[in-house]
């Protein structure tokens, strides 16, 4: 049954069924994330002062996701990684909505507290740049 235990290695098999059993939990969990994409319809919105992942639910937009640039630390294009990572300042912040988003765990897992990944119309090198550009006209506004 567990080959690694056959040949000696008993701790690789029993690492190979444990890799399986995350596999079999996470498939699932990934498929469903993406059909539900399909419905939802996720939109990104950069507007004068934060960031807004908008989704079209029940026939309504609902804002899902809202980062004020007030509390935004550091917006990065990640080439390797193709995705824009987003730093904050305070993940407390009043002004910050993310009821199903995990930031601390995010930092942890994937080093931002928020990633915005490949999917959107324009890609994630367009999105950062766009985000760059409204956050220094935001800053401007303030000086």
């Amino acid at each position: 049954m567990f080959s690694g235990a056959l040949n000696g290695n008993a701790d690789l098999g029993i690492k190979g069924l444990l890799f399986g059993i995350v596999l079999m939990i996470g498939a699932p969990i990934m498929i469903l994330r993406e059909v539900r994409s399909l419905w939802v319809r996720r939109r990104l919105i950069i507007g004068s002062d934060c960031i807004q992942v908008i989704e079209r639910l029940a026939g309504e937009d609902r804002v899902v996701l809202q980062l004020p640039f007030a509390n935004i630390a550091e917006v990065k294009y990640e080439e390797n990684r193709r995705r824009v990572g987003i730093d904050l300042h305070r993940l407390d912040d009043a002004d910050t909505y993310a009821p199903w988003e995990k930031f601390k765990g995010n930092r942890q897992s994937s080093g931002r507290h928020y990633c915005i990944p490949v999917g959107y119309r324009s890609g994630p090198r367009v999105i950062a740049s766009k985000i760059e550009k409204a956050y220094s006209l935001w800053a401007g506004e303030l000086n």
